[in-house]
């Protein structure tokens, strides 16, 4: 395995000026850093001095500690609000380390994509892939396995916390073993992973920071690229057809025998069921659903999938990267589910004073 190249130094000052005009400003209140609106205001006086520091750091592989620490804010995801389960914890970084979260991301991106090293399964956060393609993909293999005559068996998994879960040992040894990741360049991954720090602020007041040992940010710009890498080898441990999107992941099986698919099913998420306790993940047994799509259906009465005696929920919709797929590809739940949505915006719109049309 090629030895990934992260020690290039930066041209100064227009990669780290360039980078500060990508930034976007963030609207959630942080007790600390500098906003990113006066970063861009000052960017031809600061973007020098970043970049010799952030090249210093390249060149020792130590990711500074005073950047290893983000708010956590959360976002209701929907439920019963005074329940912890129905948020969304997302970190928030200081705007100077997402700086140089994306200018590393840019060197480690380069190498992972210049020895194609993601899986082709891996539709998150890509160049050229988004949900839309995914759906699409998703949508022609059921209509494909349909005109077969096969039945396919589609098992939409559910990933409990994997951003914040992931463990950083098995990352790195990944990284190392996998990615041809080592010397400086896993030094700095390393120090960028070690001796993190989180806190919270509620009504104007910051709670004291907490060690973070696990997991990486949902809200930086390495976090997902990390996680992506984390589970690229997972298609390799089963047979089961894969389709990824960050920890959104949809798991295919398709047979024209209803016993043999049971079976295959089952054996097949055995592994997977493995694959995730080795790689200390684990999936949320009750959230996680599986759909037939065939044209006789009425087998489904007799159809069992199961993880460890866990019985997995049968479903005839669900709702995965936005959409509302049916067991009959009708797309009927996803257009009522979107003129509900447009006809409360329109309302809204009333509402105001304000006329769409």
């Amino acid at each position: 395995m090629a030895q990934i190249n992260l020690l290039y130094c930066m041209k100064l000052p227009e990669e780290a000026e360039a980078v500060i005009n990508r930034l976007l400003e963030c609207k959630s209140v942080r007790m600390n850093g500098i906003p990113i609106r006066i970063l861009k205001l000052c960017k031809s006086a600061l973007s020098p001095f970043l970049a010799q520091i952030f090249n210093l750091c390249i060149r020792k592989g130590t990711y500074p500690k005073s950047l290893k620490c983000a708010q956590v804010v959360t976002i209701h995801k929907g439920g019963q609000k005074d329940l912890c389960n129905n948020y969304r914890p997302i970190s928030l970084p200081s705007p100077i380390n997402k700086i140089f979260e994306k200018l590393l991301y840019s060197r480690l991106y380069s190498h992972i994509e210049q020895h194609n090293m993601l899986s082709e399964h891996q539709y998150g956060f890509r160049s050229g892939l988004s949900t839309s393609l995914a759906i699409y993909d998703i949508h022609e293999n059921f209509l494909q396995n349909t005109e077969k005559g096969l039945t396919t068996c589609a098992v939409f998994c559910d990933l409990s916390k994997a951003f914040d879960t992931l463990d950083h040992e098995m990352l790195l040894w990944k990284l190392e073993h996998f990615y041809g990741i080592r010397g400086l360049p896993y030094k700095l991954l390393t120090s960028y992973l070690q001796d993190r720090q989180q806190y919270t602020v509620v009504g104007g007041y910051r709670s004291t920071t907490q060690g973070v040992s696990l997991g990486v940010l949902k809200g930086s710009s390495l976090g997902p690229l990390l996680f992506f890498l984390y589970v690229n080898d997972l298609p390799q441990a089963s047979n089961l057809t894969p389709t990824l999107f960050a920890d959104d992941t949809l798991l295919t099986i398709a047979c024209a025998d209803s016993a043999n698919l049971q079976n295959g099913v089952n054996n097949e998420l055995q592994k997977v069921d493995e694959w995730m306790r080795y790689s200390k993940l684990s999936l949320n047994y009750s959230k996680t659903t599986y759909m037939l799509l065939n044209s006789n259906l009425s087998q489904s009465c007799n159809f069992n999938v199961k993880i460890n005696d866990n019985k997995i929920k049968h479903t005839t919709c669900t709702k995965y990267l936005g959409m509302y797929i049916d067991q009959h590809l009708s797309w009927t739940d996803h257009i009522h589910n979107l003129e509900i949505k447009l006809s409360r915006s329109v309302a809204m719109l009333y509402s105001s004073g304000s006329q769409p049309f």
